[in-house]
């Protein structure tokens, strides 16, 4: 009777262990579905910053040539005088 009373309790371990490791194996791999997702939207993101990134350099660029154009103009005029005497 005692061997039977170790058994059953023996069994019932073994499956409360068996569902605790179905339950972790379950967790890690929603876990790992998780991060997936996390580093596709981060590669995402970092895709958009750089095409931001580049898009803000070119705005500068032609700014800094649009500026550059208007002194050059502005000054046309002095340097042109100033070369004349």
């Amino acid at each position: 009777m005692k061997d039977m009373d170790s058994m059953r309790r023996l069994m019932v371990a073994v499956e409360r262990l068996e569902d605790a490791a179905d339950k972790q194996a379950r967790q890690s791999r929603e876990l790992s579905e998780g991060l997936h997702e996390v580093q596709a939207a981060q590669a995402g993101l970092g895709a958009a910053r750089q095409s931001e990134e580049a898009k803000l350099r070119q705005a500068m660029v032609a700014l800094f040539q649009e500026q550059q154009q208007k002194t050059e103009t502005a000054l046309r005029p002095v340097v042109g005088k100033a070369w004349r005497g």
